[in-house]
C-alpha cells in the first residue's frame, strides 16, 4: 500500500488555559473600562484575538502586536484630547454657581420691586415668621410654590411641612444634597450685615463698602435645614465655616482627566457675582467681608483673587497609573511570545509500508 500525503500531518499543541490566564484576561478588561470607554470594546477585541492565536506562536506575536500598537495609540489619544477637556464630575460646581447666581438676581429683583432688600426673616400679618427664601419664590418663577404657603401658620405646621415634599426646592439645594427639601444656601445675618433683622430692611444706597466687596449667601455644607424654615448663619458661623472647613470635606471637588481642582464651596455677593472659596488654599475670610458698612476689604478682594489663580491643582495618580498599565497589558502577550520558543512540530505516527 502507498502511503497517502494526507497520512503523514503536522499540529501544534491544542490551546489550554490556566487561572493566571484567565486571571490576565480579566485584568486587562477591567484597566480597559477603568481608562475610558474607548478601550472597552478594544479590551474584548483583543482578548478574543489573543485566544483564538493562543496556540500558535507567531500568531500570538503578530496578532498582540497589533492590537497592542491600537491599544496604545488609544491611549495616546485618550491623553492628548481627553486631558485637555474637564470631563464630567465636578460635583455640581457649574450647578450650584447657577442656582446661587440665580437666588442673587432674585434678590436683585426684590430690590427692584420694593426698593430693599429682603428681610432674612418676614414676618405674616397674623405674626408668623417665614424664610426669605419662600419670600422669593415669585422672583424664581415659582409662583405656584409660593400660593400653596399657608402664611397664616409657621413652617413647620403640617400644611406646610406637606409643601417640603410636594415641592421639593430647585433652587436652595446643592447636587450633593441627597435631600431636596434641606437648604445649602443661606444667607449671613446679623448686626452690621446687609441682612439685620433687627433694624428695617436694608437699601442699595446704604451699602458704602460697595456690594462687590460683601459676601451674601454662603454654602454650607453640613445643613440640615429645611428650605422653608427661616434659618441662616451668623457672621461667625460663615467665617467657621469658610476659615475651618468640616472634617468630611462634602464640597465640590472639580475634576480634570488627570487632575482636580481642590475642594471649594460656593460664595455670592451683593452685586450678583459668585465664586467659589478654597478653605486652606484662600486667605483666611476676615468679618469684614460679611459687613456692609465698616468699611472697604479691597485688600482681602484683590489677594483673593490673585490666589484664586493659583490654585494648585491634586493629581490624580490613579489615572496614570491605569494609562501606564494599560499599555503594558496590552504588549504583555507579545513580548511573552517573543520570548517564549516556538512549539515543535508534532508528527503522526508513520505509516509502515508494506
Amino acid at each position: 500500500m502507498n502511503q497517502k500525503p494526507d497520512d503523514i500531518f503536522t499540529s501544534r499543541p491544542e490551546p489550554s488555559f490556566s487561572l493566571l490566564q484567565l486571571f490576565y484576561g480579566v485584568t486587562l478588561f477591567a484597566v480597559g473600562m477603568a481608562l475610558h470607554n474607548l478601550t472597552i470594546p478594544l479590551s474584548f477585541l483583543f482578548l478574543l484575538a489573543w485566544v483564538g492565536a493562543k496556540a500558535n506562536r507567531d500568531a500570538t506575536l503578530d496578532m498582540s502586536k497589533m492590537m497592542a500598537a491600537i491599544s496604545a495609540f488609544i491611549v495616546v489619544l485618550y491623553l492628548v484630547l481627553v486631558s485637555s477637556v474637564r470631563v464630567r464630575g465636578d460635583h455640581g460646581l457649574a450647578y450650584c454657581h447657577n442656582n446661587v447666581r440665580q437666588i442673587t438676581l432674585a434678590i436683585w429683583n426684590y430690590e427692584t420691586v420694593h426698593r430693599e432688600l429682603p428681610k432674612a426673616t418676614f414676618v405674616s400679618d397674623t405674626g408668623i415668621p417665614y424664610s426669605w427664601r419662600v419670600a422669593l419664590l415669585p422672583q424664581l418663577d415659582l409662583r405656584t410654590v409660593y400660593d400653596a404657603y399657608n402664611f397664616d401658620e409657621p413652617w413647620d405646621s403640617p400644611a406646610n411641612l406637606k409643601l417640603l415634599d410636594a415641592y421639593p426646592n430647585p433652587y436652595y439645594a446643592c447636587t450633593f444634597q441627597p435631600d431636596k427639601r434641606f437648604a445649602n444656601y443661606k444667607l449671613v445675618v446679623g448686626p452690621g450685615t446687609a441682612f439685620d433683622d433687627t433694624r428695617p430692611a436694608t437699601k442699595f444706597g446704604e451699602i458704602s463698602d460697595g456690594s462687590s466687596n460683601t459676601i451674601a449667601i454662603v454654602e454650607d455644607p453640613t445643613s440640615t435645614t429645611p428650605w422653608t424654615k427661616p434659618e441662616d448663619l451668623t457672621i461667625d458661623e460663615a467665617m467657621k465655616l469658610m476659615n475651618d472647613p468640616p472634617p468630611h470635606r462634602n464640597l465640590h471637588a472639580r475634576k480634570h482627566s488627570f487632575h482636580w481642582d481642590p475642594p471649594s464651596m460656593t460664595i455670592g455677593f451683593l452685586d450678583g457675582h459668585v465664586d467659589w472659596y478654597v478653605p486652606g488654599h484662600q486667605p483666611s475670610v476676615p468679618r469684614e467681608m460679611f459687613t456692609c458698612a465698616d468699611g472697604l476689604t479691597e485688600n482681602w478682594a484683590h489677594t483673593f483673587a490673585e490666589k484664586r489663580v493659583r490654585l494648585p491643582s491634586m493629581i490624580r495618580y490613579d489615572r496614570f497609573a491605569v494609562s501606564f498599565l494599560y499599555p503594558v497589558l496590552a504588549f504583555l502577550p507579545a513580548i511573552l511570545a517573543f520570548f517564549r520558543p516556538a512549539a515543535p512540530l508534532k508528527s503522526s505516527p508513520e505509516t509502515t509500508l508494506p
